[in-house]
């Protein structure tokens, strides 16, 4: 153990040196981020990053949501629950065993992140997201290959890169699983952030699809991976088009829950 220590000695110092001569502003405090300050390899100092607010226990066991004086569903899933079993016997408000978010966006921190990180193209964030995306997901499913929710064609090309593959691709560089991207977008889609329940239903009925190259051979289950997680039409939409390739079961992983 100590001749590890030693090994990462000089890569300790050289990311020291690197706070000390180029200086990071932490994007949630600006204060400028000094040796021996950074969270890790990303714009947030450590403070900071132990100021972010995490969902309370206990959490809804399908969305992830608090629950206040419910057990296992929240109010609104349980309302969103059909009365009778689905024909593949799935008796749930989504087709997805469960949605897991890391954060709670009302926490202004976790917002600002999440705004720097798509809205202002930072992309070194996606290193502070994956590692706390990987954590929970060892703890659960650890094994099970991700799905990336694909994004959108305008958004892409006007952001200039895929904020949720780039996660991915960073979780995958810490010993993560393997990433399969088994899903499409078609057509023209608005941005869910700007509709309703109903309009988000509508918004995707028809835009998601399967890949026309996918594996000989899908798994039984997959983490589905997205941002944040609000009505849970969007992660409803994938995992009902990941179980309609044959897929048994999807769960959802989320930085934060609105």
């Amino acid at each position: 153990m100590i001749f590890f220590d030693f090994l990462r000695l000089p890569q300790k110092l050289c990311g020291l040196a690197a706070d000390f001569f180029f200086p990071d502003c932490c994007v949630l405090c600006g204060c400028l981020i000094l040796p021996g300050m950074r969270a890790g390899p990303y714009p947030l100092c450590a403070s900071c990053a132990r100021g972010l607010r995490f969902p309370e226990a206990p959490r809804c066991g399908l969305c992830s949501r608090p629950l206040i004086s419910e057990k296992g569903l929240c109010m609104s899933c349980r309302r969103l629950a059909p009365q009778e079993p689905t024909p593949d016997g799935n008796s749930a408000a989504f087709p997805f065993k469960e949605n897991i978010s890391v954060f709670v966006y009302q926490d202004p921190g976790v917002a600002e992140l999440v705004v720097s990180y798509k809205g202002r193209k930072k992309r070194s964030l996606a290193a502070f997201f994956a590692e706390k995306l990987l954590a929970e997901y060892r703890t659960r499913w650890d094994g099970i290959p991700l799905v990336p929710v694909p994004c959108r064609h305008d958004s892409l090309k006007k952001r200039g890169f895929d904020p949720i593959g780039l996660m991915c691709r960073e979780m995958k560089k810490r010993g993560g699983p393997e990433i399969l991207r088994l899903l499409a977008r078609r057509g023209k889609t608005l941005e869910q952030k700007k509709l309703n329940r109903d309009g988000r239903q509508k918004n995707l009925r028809g835009a998601l699809a399967a890949r026309r190259r996918l594996p000989a051979a899908l798994p039984r289950a997959v983490v589905l991976v997205d941002d944040v997680f609000t009505t849970g039409a969007t992660a409803a939409a994938c995992a009902q088009t990941l179980k309609d390739m044959g897929i048994d079961e999807v769960y959802v992983l989320t930085i934060a829950l609105d």
